[in-house]
Parts: C-alpha cells; sequence; structure tokens
C-alpha cells in the first residue's frame, strides 16, 4: 500500500464528508418524491461539483465500485490532497478534475445519471450560475439527478454580514483555514458571550452557528471562506435550473416534502390553498426562516404514475438508520414533533433492523402478515421523513446478530487511510461501506479502535491504538488509555456487528 501522509491543515480545512449524496441516497430521495430512480447496477457516472478535498467522492467511489466519480474544485492544492489520498487506497474508479467555474465548458466528462452541486451556486455570480447550469444541462442524461445545496433566504440574510465581519477579523490567519476557523470560533464565542446587540436581535443564529461549529472547524473554513457567500432564493434557482430543462423534484429531507410535518397545524391550510410548488416552497422558507435548501432537480422528467411509482418503491432497498435498538422514537422536525411508537412503527422497525431489504419483499414480510400494504408503504414513508429508515444500496450478506469471527479486516484500504489521517484530526470520521453505498460516520476512537481490532485483536486493540497514536507523535497519557479502554467493550458489543452488516468490516 502507498504511504498514508497526514494532511496539512489547508486540505484538512476542505476534509468534511456530506451525507446523502450518494447514488442509492439520491434515488431514495427521488422516488419518495414521485420520480423514477438511475440504473445503478451496471454502471453509472457521478460528479460532484465543488468538492474540496473529494473525502465524499472518495468514500462513495469506495463504497459503489461499478460507478464512475468526478471530483471537482478550483482549488488546486485541495485536488492534489485527494488525488493523494485516493492512490493510498487503490481507487480507479475516481477522477479529479480541477475546473474554473467560469469556464465550465472546458470541463471533459462523459453523460451524467448524478451531479451534486455543493453550495458552489452561492459562489457565483448570475452569469457564472447560467454558464454552470448550461454546462450541466447537456451533461445529464434524460432523467439524471441533481442535488442543488445552497445558502437560502430569508434565513442566510444575517449571515453575510456575520461571514464578512468574521472574513476581516480573521485575515492574519488567511494561509491556514483551519486556524481561520478556530479563530472564528473564539471571536463568535466572546461575542455571544457579551451579549452583544447583533445575535440579540438574530437569535436564531445561535442554534444554526452551535450546529456549524459542532461539526468542526473544517465545517466552518468551507462554509464561511470558501468564496463570497451569495444567499439565494428558491424562486431564482428554480427559474435557472427551468430554463436548462430541470424540474424540481423535491427537497432532499425528505419531511420537508410533507406538510403536515413541515409546518404547524395552524398554517398547513395555506400550503394547501397553494397553486404551485414554487409557492409552497416559498411560504415554507418563510415560514421556517430557511437558511439552507438541499434541492432534487430531475432532467426531463415528469413524476411518475400510480403503477410505476408502486414499482420503483418495491425495489427501493430500506433499512434502519441507525443500529438495531438505537432508534429514538420521538422525533422533532422544528415546529412540529412526531411520536413513532405504537404497533405498526414498532413491527416496522424491528422488521427494519434485521437488516436492509426491498420495500416489495418488506410488504411481504412474515412479521408483517395482516398489514396492509399500503399501510406498510406509508409507514415506511413516515419512518423515512423521521429520519429512522434510510435507503441502501444492496441488501446485506451478514446477519445483525451474527457473531464476528477473529481476526477482523477492513476490505477497502480506503477505510484505514480516512482512520488514520482524518480519524486523528478531527472529533468523527466516514467510513464506506458497500452495503449502504455511502458513508458511516463515526467516533474518531471507535474508527481508531476498529483499525486496532484488526490488527491486533480484542487483547492488543488498545495497545496498538496507542502505538498508533505514538506513531503520529500524539501525546497521550493514561487518560487516553483509559478513554481507549472504556470505548473498546461497546465497540465490540454494541456497533461492531452492525459495521459487519454494513460491510465496513469483514469477519
Amino acid at each position: 500500500m502507498h504511504e498514508i501522509a497526514p494532511l496539512s491543515p489547508a486540505a484538512a480545512a476542505l476534509a468534511d464528508f456530506q451525507p446523502d449524496r450518494g447514488p442509492a441516497a439520491l434515488n431514495g430521495a427521488a422516488v419518495f418524491c414521485g420520480f423514477a430512480p438511475r440504473p445503478l447496477d451496471d454502471g453509472f457516472t457521478w460528479a460532484d461539483f465543488g468538492c474540496g478535498l473529494g473525502i465524499t467522492a472518495s468514500i462513495l467511489a469506495a463504497a459503489n465500485p461499478q460507478g464512475r466519480f468526478f471530483a471537482i474544485d478550483a482549488d488546486g492544492q485541495a485536488l492534489a490532497a485527494g488525488r493523494a489520498l485516493a492512490k493510498a487506497a487503490f481507487l480507479d474508479n475516481l477522477t479529479f478534475l480541477q475546473a474554473d467555474y467560469t469556464k465550465p465548458h472546458d470541463l471533459d466528462l462523459p453523460p451524467l445519471d448524478f451531479a451534486v452541486l455543493g453550495n458552489v451556486l452561492c459562489w457565483l455570480d448570475g452569469q457564472e450560475r447560467q454558464a454552470l447550469l448550461s454546462r450541466l444541462g447537456t451533461l445529464l442524461k434524460p432523467g439524471g439527478i441533481v442535488l442543488a445545496t445552497y445558502d437560502a433566504l430569508p434565513g442566510a440574510a444575517a449571515l453575510v454580514p456575520l461571514r464578512d465581519l468574521l472574513f476581516s477579523v480573521t485575515a492574519g490567519q488567511a494561509a491556514n483555514p483551519v486556524a481561520r476557523a478556530r479563530a472564528a470560533i473564539d471571536w463568535l464565542g466572546a461575542m455571544r458571550a457579551a451579549g452583544i446587540d447583533f445575535f440579540r436581535d438574530n437569535p436564531a443564529l445561535g442554534p444554526r452557528l452551535d450546529a456549524l461549529i459542532e461539526r468542526g472547524p473544517q465545517a466552518l473554513a468551507g462554509r464561511f471562506f470558501g468564496g463570497t457567500l451569495r444567499p439565494l432564493h428558491f424562486a431564482q434557482v428554480n427559474a435557472e435550473m427551468a430554463a436548462q430543462g430541470l424540474t424540481f423534484a423535491g427537497r432532499a429531507e425528505a419531511f420537508l416534502n410533507l406538510i403536515d410535518l413541515a409546518v404547524p397545524a395552524a398554517l398547513r391550510p395555506r400550503l394547501r390553498a397553494a397553486t404551485s410548488r414554487a409557492e409552497v416552497e416559498a411560504t415554507r422558507d418563510f415560514i421556517r426562516n430557511e437558511d439552507h435548501r438541499r434541492d432534487l432537480y430531475i432532467k426531463g422528467a415528469a413524476p411518475s404514475d400510480g403503477a410505476a411509482l408502486t414499482a420503483f418503491d418495491d425495489g427501493r432497498i430500506l433499512g434502519p438508520a441507525a443500529a438495531p435498538g438505537q432508534a429514538n422514537p420521538e422525533v422533532s422536525f422544528g415546529a412540529v414533533s412526531l411520536s413513532f411508537r405504537g404497533a405498526l412503527f414498532e413491527s416496522l422497525l424491528a422488521a427494519l433492523d434485521l437488516g436492509p431489504r426491498p420495500v416489495g419483499e418488506l410488504c411481504a414480510s412474515a412479521a408483517l402478515e395482516g398489514v396492509p400494504p399500503g399501510l406498510i408503504r406509508d409507514g415506511l414513508r413516515l419512518l423515512t421523513a423521521g429520519g429512522l429508515a434510510r435507503p441502501y444500496a444492496r441488501a446485506a450478506d451478514v446477519a445483525p446478530a451474527a457473531p464476528p469471527v477473529w481476526p477482523l479486516r477492513l476490505p477497502h484500504p480506503l477505510n484505514r487511510a480516512l482512520a488514520l489521517t482524518l480519524g486523528l484530526g478531527g472529533p468523527t470520521v466516514a467510513l464506506a461501506s458497500k452495503v449502504l453505498g455511502d458513508g458511516v460516520v463515526m467516533d474518531n476512537r471507535d474508527a481508531l479502535l476498529l483499525v486496532a481490532l484488526c490488527d491486533a485483536g480484542p487483547e492488543g486493540a488498545v495497545e496498538r491504538a496507542l502505538a498508533i497514536l505514538a506513531d503520529q507523535a500524539i501525546p497521550c497519557g493514561p487518560a487516553t488509555t483509559q478513554a481507549l479502554t472504556d470505548r473498546l467493550s461497546p465497540l465490540i458489543t454494541d456497533i461492531l456487528p452492525w459495521l459487519r452488516v454494513l460491510g465496513v468490516v469483514e469477519g
């Protein structure tokens, strides 16, 4: 294997995994919104515009070896670091491309099944956006799926002056995005602790900043220091997409497509009285004061009819969003909450906990005998909206209750590379899962111990983990030893069985 080199601070700032951008997740979102999925088994093409280091693309390439992946960014240094990591992991189905977004027609890409625009629309002016979307419209295959994420109005309006100020007060750290983000976090903490008028007059900013900061300085660096921040209205993006033959399918967050979950009861009649989907989107954004959108667009396609959609739904593979028994049945959607307790939901969750399966198979499951298929579908739809069920790429080969067989091994070298680079520099790290077709986010200590378990087994795992840390010149004392020791048993008992189901680890 190639040597795994540590990431530079500049590269680490862009090493932020973005979940639910994989082909199975995007297909699942399309079917949820009433559109046809893309075929995956015989190969597909997927591109990420504004990929940064390309961590998401790398994980998806490892998890979907039948696909061809393209990671595109204007930052040559970030792409070089991404290429090095991909080379160490022998990813031969991933191509890195440096692009000037003002000249998108220079991009050498094949016809695409999937395209992800990760906030790149907010970094471009109107003419540049039009050029990029025009190129995208020609690249997408008929029925191709686009995920467009962007800072949105009205909620992001207060972010613009805040971002501009943070850009100024951290100018001395411009060469190091991680240090710049840490300086911004310190500055924000001091200002909020002082109770300044800006945060008093914009109370919604606090929770949003907390959620961003919780993801670490990499996330803050990417959101605030990646380029000029231009929040956009949905109507503006929708019109620009429509001009290129791209149809708005719905929100990638499933619950936002369901009026009963998206807004309080008193406001639902107004949304139901809307005369267009565009009116629904604008009204809901205003009600929720949305500051970020994740929108799904389909090229040249109309919603599927009932019979076709049922067939698509039958073929969808669903599984639990968390390890068996870990789901919280009380879910908040903001102003709306829903309890997923009761016989139907408990039966569905128990069936999902047996491992990912096609929806059609779940409808015919003996465990759900006597429950009408329509009710099962509605229940699974609500569980998906509640984040308790999610799409999978394929069924699992390992039963959740099957005991591990030692020694363990990590089947894809990327997961070791990620655990020993990003996993040693941040609170969490994502590892590739072929069963999920996506990344699994783990605590960095668990990822380190997972590598150590594969290298040395349960008896030598803590000692091996400490040796890895020492090799990286990371200080270790009694507290580190105790923390790793305390996490080892829960990892083996509670987490390892599910990682085997997902194919992250074998044995």
